[in-house]
């Protein structure tokens, strides 16, 4: 009777099991069956929230690259700048005046700083296509009044030596006039920074010198169409004439769509307007008089070993300049003649990033 008993309370007890766990994995699977349903229903939410953002986005920029390309292009030219490894800074000094420039780098002790300044209505955008094939050198690339986002008013002095004087004011503000700097200039920036070693010789450990602009035995085309009076269209003063102007610094210029030239022209509109006060300033001190009274006659002041590099194609300063350059440096260890244009930044980025390189390893 006890064994019966205990077999009747197991069967009770099994059967009690069985039903629960037939009720609770029916439950189970209805509450998985209603969470699937709800995981498809926020997957579906997303998605149609993911369509609308997506084709806001699209819509945004289509009014944008419509409307107000500048945008456009000024995003394009900031993901370039952070690309090649670029941070945008700016300092002030003390009365107010904004100096802009881009810093890429780390500072090394024992090694010179970098400082990379463009020719007229330059940037830093101009040594970008450059530094994405060199080294992770401490580089700092100034915006001289009248290019980029510097300051540039009415008052500002923007001849050549007035630039000069704003680059060391720069490099005092960032403390780096104590420092062994390696000077890199380009065109207009080429000739404020030779004036510069020339007049602080004992601050500047390399030079580099890239088709600064000075008065040799031969003119090219811009200066020559220049001083007859005419507007060579270097500076452009439209969209339509951007093209033109590309032609001019440029062997293989690139072709931009109509868009793009607009935003770029609204973007740069300003500095052409400074940059042509800097241009007559400067056709006046190197061409229009008896001689050069900027560059040449500092070049035997200059005691920096230097390296010369050149376009032999350049349609703005005629490549005799090399042999102005020869003959009238101290110490000239290397002149490089590239088969290219004026904007070397342009047409030889790679090449000119491994000249640089060379120059840079030199002890």
């Amino acid at each position: 009777m006890a064994l019966v008993a205990i077999q009747e309370r197991l069967d009770f007890w099994k059967s009690v099991l069985a039903l629960g766990w037939e009720v609770g994995w029916q439950d189970l699977e209805r509450r998985l069956r209603l969470d699937r349903d709800k995981r498809r229903s926020w997957v579906k939410l997303g998605a149609k929230c993911a369509a609308v953002a997506a084709g806001a986005a699209l819509g945004a920029t289509v009014f944008l690259y419509r409307f107000k390309p500048e945008v456009i292009v000024q995003s394009i030219i900031n993901w370039n700048r952070r690309k090649a490894g670029f941070v945008t800074k700016t300092v002030k000094d003390a009365a107010g005046f904004t100096f802009s420039y881009g810093e890429r780098g780390q500072r090394r002790p024992n090694q010179p700083v970098i400082i990379l300044v463009p020719g007229l209505t330059g940037s830093i955008d101009n040594w970008v296509p450059v530094a994405k094939f060199m080294e992770d050198h401490f580089m700092i690339a100034v915006e001289m009044p009248g290019g980029g986002k510097t300051s540039c008013n009415p008052e500002t002095d923007l001849c050549i030596m007035g630039q000069v004087q704003r680059l060391r004011q720069l490099l005092t503000l960032l403390k780096l006039n104590g420092r062994q700097l390696h000077l890199v200039g380009a065109a207009t920036g080429g000739t404020v920074v030779g004036c510069y070693a020339a007049m602080y010789p004992d601050h500047v450990a390399k030079l580099t010198l890239i088709c600064p602009a000075l008065r040799s035995a031969e003119t090219a085309d811009v200066i020559s169409t220049e001083l007859a009076g005419v507007d060579s269209g270097m500076l452009f003063k439209s969209p339509e004439t951007i093209a033109k102007s590309l032609e001019l610094l440029s062997k293989k210029p690139r072709k931009l769509n109509k868009q793009i030239a607009t935003g770029l022209y609204r973007i740069k509109r300003q500095n052409m307007l400074d940059g042509r006060k800097l241009a007559d300033s400067m056709l006046d001190d190197i061409w229009r008089g008896e001689k050069d009274t900027l560059l040449v006659p500092r070049l035997k002041n200059i005691k920096a070993p230097t390296q010369v590099i050149w376009g032999q194609y350049d349609r703005v300063i005629h490549v005799s300049g090399v042999e102005v350059l020869k003959q009238g440096l101290t110490d000239c260890q290397s002149v490089d003649i590239l088969q290219c244009g004026h904007s070397i930044f342009m047409d030889e980025p790679e090449e000119l990033a491994a000249l640089l390189e060379e120059f840079i390893a030199k002890r």
